[in-house]
């Protein structure tokens, strides 16, 4: 763990069986700490107390796309749709390299009243 930067591998799967997060890059701690623990809970399915987790990360890192990715899961496993997909659009913004971002955004795009 060099300079403080420690990557995470980390596989989280939908109820219906779909890896939706399989890799994510640095952060910095203890915001690593915070979305770590944040997907612990979704594991757990304790959606509240994974908001409540990033809810204390820096606000410079906030849309981090690791941030952004477990935002998505918790709107999704709420069936927040509208906020799952302007979360889904602000990852495809700050990682357009990450598919997931585009995945999100489809599955929300769906799901969303107005969606096609």
């Amino acid at each position: 763990m060099e300079g403080g930067n420690a990557s995470l591998a980390i596989s989280l799967t939908h109820s219906k069986g779909i890896p939706l997060l399989d890799m994510m890059q640095p952060l910095e701690a203890p915001d690593t700490h915070l979305v770590s623990a944040a997907i612990g809970w979704l594991g757990l399915g304790n959606v509240e107390e994974a908001r409540a987790e990033l809810a204390s990360i820096s606000p410079s890192q906030r849309n981090h796309p690791d941030v952004l990715e477990v935002r998505w899961l918790i709107c999704a496993e709420q069936s927040k749709w509208d906020e799952a997909l302007q979360i889904a659009r602000a990852l495809m913004a700050s990682a357009p390299e990450r598919s997931s971002g585009w995945l999100h955004q489809a599955y929300a795009l769906r799901r969303v009243p107005e969606g096609v």
